[in-house]
């Protein structure tokens, strides 16, 4: 047993170890009258055994290593476990330091399995895993590297060694206790940015989001550290440094960026990785299919001839939105698709006017166009316009039932509301099917005059005026 001595009450020489322990003789004494006796742990029974030579008591691998060998593993791995890589043996007392040793004894006994299991949970415990195996197992790591192999502990390094390749980044080439490894096993953030060819920021914000989302479930998540396993992520790396971002990917699609975010919204084109707070990016495969998909049996054409349209110019001639007409191309219910040589992309699209009408077409509005009324009311231009803007008759705007361009119309209960307050000089010679000027002859007899409208103008009447010819 071991007693700490308080500082003593009189200087004495630092080597008058008697005189110290004789001015303390009673706290002594106490202390050694204090100690119970307790009973004997499975590390102190296995240790007993093997000194003595007895064969009551067996640990697996560790019954082929010397004695004092044992004992310095179970201290050093012990130590590590308990006080993790700062730990001090020269701190502890007598107690954790057997404490220590015990818990190396339990995990060393059952074999590679336990020792990997006591390393796993010391890795991934709060202060483990950080910085490397270094960090994490520091006395045993040197211990480790100093012992002498010639009593067998050769199994119990190489145990170390294949946990430490398996679950901390060591390079290819990099010695692990005096090995050099020949495949690494484990990215760190550093190398896999290396393997994918981008930067390691970049890299480490992709890592991130995919292990706070669950994005790519196939692939092993990444640890808190950001370590990734080589086998399964290499792949996924090097197709992630052969993306591009949203403003390289639109001159790919020949597309702007704006048409590129449509065409994502629309789910005809996904980002190769899309997180949150990150810039989109995008494959160079995928884009070639999606544009294979849009013009790959598209007729290429040399010149434009009436019928065609480009795609840049048709959204303003159909009076539709462009992804409109994309949608129509991605759905393949357009036939009459051409691709205009010299263009590539989307941008090379050309359209058939008439089919794209034909496909837009809706049934005719019923009423008549401002040209239409005209021939119906029988005047002349400007009497029309100056009807339509004395507002005498109403109109609203309505997109041509072919042609979607917005137009004039006239409706008919706008019509028979004028022709309910007013007639025209023109209608009512062509009722008759007489010339225009016998009927304003007549007119001017009964002395019924028209609406006060400079003369270019046609004749226009009142209709409680027109009672007298009327009846």
């Amino acid at each position: 047993m071991l007693f700490d001595l308080p500082a003593p009450a009189d200087i004495r020489h630092k080597y008058d170890s008697a005189g110290g322990v004789a001015d303390h003789r009673v706290s002594i004494f106490s202390a050694a009258e204090a100690v119970l006796p307790a009973p004997a742990s499975p590390y102190e029974i296995y240790m007993a055994s093997r000194i003595c030579g007895g064969s009551g008591q067996r640990a697996g691998w560790l019954d082929d290593i010397g004695v004092a060998t044992v004992s310095n593993l179970c201290f050093a791995l012990g130590l590590t476990l308990s006080h993790k890589s700062r730990s001090r043996a020269g701190m502890l007392t007598q107690v954790e330091l057997m404490t220590a040793s015990e818990l190396g004894f339990l995990a060393l006994r059952e074999g590679p399995d336990g020792l990997h299991a006591a390393m796993r949970e010391a890795q991934d415990g709060p202060s483990g895993g950080g910085m490397g195996f270094m960090h994490d197992f520091m006395p045993f790591h040197r211990y480790l590297t100093r012992m002498d192999l010639a009593d067998g502990s050769e199994r119990v390094r190489d145990a170390v060694r294949c946990y430490i390749i398996a679950n901390y980044p060591t390079g290819t080439g990099e010695a692990v206790l005096g090995l050099q490894t020949t495949q690494r096993a484990l990215h760190s953030p550093l190398s896999a940015s290396t393997t994918a060819n981008v930067s390691r920021a970049r890299l480490c914000s992709a890592l991130r989001a995919i292990r706070q989302t669950g994005a790519f479930p196939h692939l092993p998540r990444p640890t808190k550290q950001l370590w990734i396993p080589c086998g399964e992520w290499d792949p996924w790396l090097k197709t992630y440094g052969e993306t591009v971002i949203f403003k390289e990917a639109a001159p790919r699609i020949g597309a702007s960026p704006a048409t590129l975010q449509k065409v994502v919204d629309a789910g005809w084109l996904k980002p190769f990785v899309d997180f949150p707070k990150q810039v989109p990016r995008f494959h160079p495969s995928d884009l070639e299919q999606f544009v294979d998909r849009m013009i790959g049996s598209a007729l290429q054409v040399d010149s434009l001839d009436e019928t065609m349209v480009p795609i840049d110019r048709a959204p303003l001639i159909f009076k539709v939105q462009l992804v409109d007409l994309l949608r129509l191309i991605w759905e393949k219910r357009l036939r009459k698709v051409h691709s205009q040589a010299g263009c590539f992309g989307l941008r090379s699209i050309i359209l058939d006017l008439e089919e794209v009408r034909d496909f837009y077409e809706r049934p005719d509005i019923e009423g008549w166009s401002i040209d239409d009324a005209r021939h119906f009311l029988h005047v002349c231009s400007s009497t029309m316009t100056l009807l339509i803007r004395e507002r005498m008759i109403n109109f609203i705007r309505l997109p041509h039932h072919r042609t979607r361009q917005l137009k004039r119309y006239i409706i008919p209960e706008a019509m028979a509301d004028f022709l309910s307050r007013y007639e025209t000089l023109g209608r009512l010679a062509h009722f008759e099917h007489v010339q225009a000027k016998s009927v304003q002859a007549r007119l001017n007899r009964l002395q019924i005059d028209a609406l006060p409208l400079p003369s270019p103008h046609s004749k226009i009447y009142r209709r409680p005026d027109l009672a007298p010819y009327l009846g």
